[in-house]
């Protein structure tokens, strides 16, 4: 949640964390750090002693190649920090890839939900084709092609972080030293980490990332915003509906059927107004390649998940089937979680699942990893149909590359993360907001990679609500409308 204050007027901005990785990249030799997800990030139970704590802590210093002088003697500070403050501490010096993947199975187990949840690792971190790895001692790498095969995956242990549900996740790695590998690598494995990709965390950047850029712009009017954590984009839209908050980052398909009361909402939320839409979450369908599906319609028949009972997943695959003449009843349906239906397509018991997140999720990275997957692709007037009735969707493309064995674009579909306001607010102050944000893009847009999607010519692509009057005020002021 970010708190807008005016003097003595105290508002709210809700956002929607479900991972919270704050990613504390140490460069070498510098002591420059890039921040993850900014903001102050708060939990309702922050000091209490019954929220179960699991730390994984990692050091490697005794590279065969490239070795380091401080990495276990970090780890073991860290360790004895951590436990001092109520973790149960996993812990683990020079560990090889058996050993390192052994500790984050023990890791993910131990995790607990509504817990919080803690990796730490100091070693040689790499990146290739902008996926981090962290480095055992014992890896043997002699071009960028056996990284994979010889590295653990960062997106690894955010998957079974994520499969945890935790109430708060921290990753904090000190891993970007030189890499010792550089020559032998193609494309230059180049010093540093690429940003770390915790989809649902990318709200959190934005929220900490709009705090700064307007208190830099509209402090002389007294505003300023703090950022916090808060429910789903469901209970963000309640909570904008009763006037408990004022700003809510939402999932713009949930907006929709909140604003007109249908679906998972019992009755229209009239005081839920649009400002901007930010970044797209993307529908993939991930497909197993021997399922012999190339297109939507050959879903029918297949074992399908098509995403939890009353989630937006669900909601969108129904969507999407429709437009393909097809019913949920036409083929052998599973309504599992992701991560589960993930694991289901890695062992067969499932065909293809549908999933509404960020292109590079960790569980679908994973999944093409271990098993030849293909994205099925959404498009042609199937596609047009959809985007027709259902205003909250708009196209999308994965890019090739991002998935291993994905070499070409796929056309599909997205619903878009968007930024709320009530209708109770005052248009100079949303105008003020919307102002503060786009005359500071590019300091917003260090907080995430995510964030360069933000264009003012793109901030009314899938916007299904009516806008708030301050930012109707902007758009006109922009030739936007």
């Amino acid at each position: 949640m970010m708190r807008f204050s005016r003097c003595n007027l105290y508002r709210k901005c809700l956002i929607e964390p479900i991972i919270v990785c704050l990613a504390l990249l140490v460069c070498f030799p510098a002591a420059a750090q890039t921040r993850g997800p900014g903001g102050v990030v708060r939990t309702n139970n922050q000091a209490s002693a019954s929220i179960e704590r699991v730390a994984l802590v990692i050091g490697n210093s005794n590279y065969v190649k490239g070795q380091l002088r401080n990495p276990v003697s970090d780890a073991l500070a860290m360790s004895e920090k951590l436990q001092n403050m109520g973790f149960q501490v996993i812990s683990g010096h020079d560990l090889s890839w058996q050993q390192m993947r052994r500790k984050v199975k023990i890791f993910g187990r131990r995790l607990r939900q509504g817990g919080v949840g803690l990796f730490y690792f100091a070693g040689h971190g790499v990146q290739v084709r902008g996926q981090n790895y962290l480095i055992p001692v014992r890896a043997e790498i002699y071009n960028e092609e056996e990284v994979p095969e010889e590295a653990l995956g960062l997106n690894y242990v955010l998957a079974r972080m994520a499969a945890a549900h935790s109430q708060l996740n921290i990753v904090i790695l000190d891993a970007c030293r030189d890499n010792p590998y550089e020559r032998s690598f193609r494309i230059g494995g180049a010093q540093g980490l690429a940003q770390v990709k915790a989809p649902r965390g990318t709200v959190i950047a934005f929220a900490g990332a709009v705090s700064r850029v307007a208190w830099k712009h509209l402090k002389e009017k007294n505003i300023k915003i703090t950022a916090e954590s808060s429910g789903a984009s469901v209970a963000n839209s309640k909570l904008i509906g009763k006037s408990d908050a004022d700003f809510a980052l939402m999932q713009n398909d949930i907006a929709f059927y909140a604003h007109r009361g249908t679906v998972m909402f019992r009755k229209p939320n009239n005081n839920l107004l649009g400002c901007m839409t930010l970044y797209p979450e993307t529908i993939q369908i991930v497909a197993r390649k021997d399922a012999g599906i190339r297109s939507v319609a050959d879903l029918k028949g297949k074992r399908v998940s098509i995403g939890l009972i009353g989630s937006g997943t669900s909601e969108n695959a129904k969507q999407i089937l429709a437009a393909y003449g097809l019913k949920p009843s036409d083929l052998r349906v599973h309504q599992i979680k992701s991560s589960q239906a993930a694991d289901y397509v890695k062992d067969g018991r499932l065909d293809a699942y549908f999933n509404t997140t960020a292109v590079g999720a960790a569980h679908i990275i994973d999944t093409f990893f271990l098993v030849p997957c293909m994205i099925v692709p959404i498009e042609g007037p199937e596609a047009d149909a959809l985007l027709k009735k259902h205003p909250f969707f708009t196209k999308d493309v994965v890019k090739p590359g991002i998935y291993k064995g994905s070499d070409a674009p796929v056309n599909t579909v997205a619903v878009m993360a968007m930024l709320t306001a009530g209708s109770h607010l005052e248009a100079d102050l949303v105008y003020g907001i919307m102002k503060a944000i786009y005359s500071d893009l590019a300091q917003i847009k260090k907080a995430h990679a995510k964030l360069d999607s933000i264009k003012l010519d793109t901030a009314l692509n899938g916007m299904c609500l009516p806008l708030h009057p301050g930012a109707r005020r902007y758009f006109k002021e922009k030739g936007i409308l």
